[in-house]
């Protein structure tokens, strides 16, 4: 995969064929540097990326918008005279796993780019920690990312960031049907529920989860119903997300623009 802006261009590459993570990389290039003047500013652009699997091959191609914040006087008081100054921080949003490839199913969470100072003489900056949260607030996944400052004027900032985390996570629904069975002796009807996440089978799901195949509603049928029972009231549904057994890698890239 490729981005190419008026000073930065970065690309990802990696191979499909591996029953591992196997060979991959990112690439950031410019043509020229100077910081901007003392400021706050903001980049948009474009973030692309690979995904390859721990236990299996495959490969997908992710897309998404990046936003940075660049804040060139926020100096580091932590280590003053070390060349480092400024901060960056941002986020990769809207995170699409294109058609080609290999495509999971659950939706991919944003990436949150913590703060980072920069080197004065170079504009880089290196080693800051990425982090994605699950429905809960959980770390999902983990890495670092690493980029520079670009053209005569900052005009633009590039970087690539290598992360890990669970491969995918499916938001399953289920159905919860109440039943009753009236009975001719006087007494009161028998009732109960019936769970179409209980009464399927739990590795028949993880199977499907884990090759990246829609597992869909999870209904119940009459036949799931005891000896003798009708539906009573509606049918409602639930959720609960089902984790895939293994890891995936993603190395991404960006370019992003000064507004």
């Amino acid at each position: 995969m490729f981005l190419q802006g008026d000073y930065t261009d970065a690309t990802s590459a990696a191979g499909r064929d591996w029953g591992n993570f196997g060979n991959a990389g990112a690439n950031i290039n410019r043509s020229d540097f100077n910081l901007p003047s003392s400021n706050e500013y903001v980049y948009v652009g474009v973030y692309a990326g690979t995904r390859t699997y721990a236990e299996r091959s495959g490969l997908e191609l992710i897309t998404g918008d990046v936003r940075l914040l660049l804040d060139i006087d926020d100096f580091d008081v932590n280590f003053p005279g070390d060349g480092l100054q400024g901060d960056i921080i941002g986020s990769v949003t809207n995170r699409i796993r294109q058609p080609t490839g290999d495509t999971m199913v659950g939706d991919l969470p944003n990436i949150t780019l913590f703060e980072v100072s920069f080197d004065t003489e170079t504009g880089v900056w290196e080693d800051s920690r990425v982090e994605t949260y699950n429905s809960k607030g959980d770390v999902r996944d983990q890495g670092f990312h690493e980029g520079l400052i670009a053209g005569p004027n900052g005009e633009e900032m590039g970087g690539y960031l290598v992360m890990e985390g669970v491969a995918d996570i499916q938001t399953v629904t289920y159905e919860i049907v109440e039943w009753e069975i009236v009975t001719t002796d006087g007494n009161p009807p028998r009732t109960g529920t019936v769970n179409g996440l209980q009464i399927s089978d739990p590795d028949f799901l993880q199977g499907l989860v884990n090759f990246g195949i829609d597992v869909g509603l999870l209904e119940v049928e009459d036949s799931d119903l005891p000896d003798g029972a009708t539906r009573k009231g509606s049918t409602t549904t639930r959720t609960e997300p089902i984790a895939a057994e293994y890891n995936a890698r993603e190395i991404g890239f960006f370019v992003a623009d000064q507004e």
